[in-house]
């Protein structure tokens, strides 16, 4: 008996299927964690005002990972277009993010928002 005809005789589920049954490992959860952790670390809180009707905004912005030394030195400019260094992930009106916003930063990034826009 050939090498493939003995594990085809031990599972009816193709190796592929195993593979994909398989991808909630501990290892793989472990990986997706780390994946998100270091998406976080790329998130800024941005307050300002919007440039269309000055009215203040407060913006979180995923920054690109090799824009990230540009934006902290550009961010204390008095303006700068915040897409050019990455995805607004979430905005609103106001000082201060609003439910709606963290709403979708808990859903989406799986962080709680404080009061003041830091994140955990």
């Amino acid at each position: 008996m050939s090498f493939t005809e003995q594990v085809s005789q031990k599972s009816d589920t193709p190796f592929t299927e195993q593979v994909s049954q398989k991808s909630d490992t501990p290892f793989t959860e472990k990986i997706k964690q780390e994946s998100q952790q270091k998406e976080i670390r790329r998130i800024e809180f941005v307050t300002g005002k919007d440039t269309k009707n000055g009215k203040d905004a407060c913006y979180y912005l995923l920054v690109d990972k090799d824009k990230k030394e540009q934006f902290k030195k550009d961010i204390k400019k008095d303006n700068i277009n915040l897409v050019d260094y990455g995805k607004i992930i979430a905005s609103c009106y106001g000082k201060e993010p609003n439910e709606r916003v963290k709403r979708i930063m808990k859903k989406k990034y799986n962080v709680v928002v404080n009061t003041d826009g830091t994140i955990d």
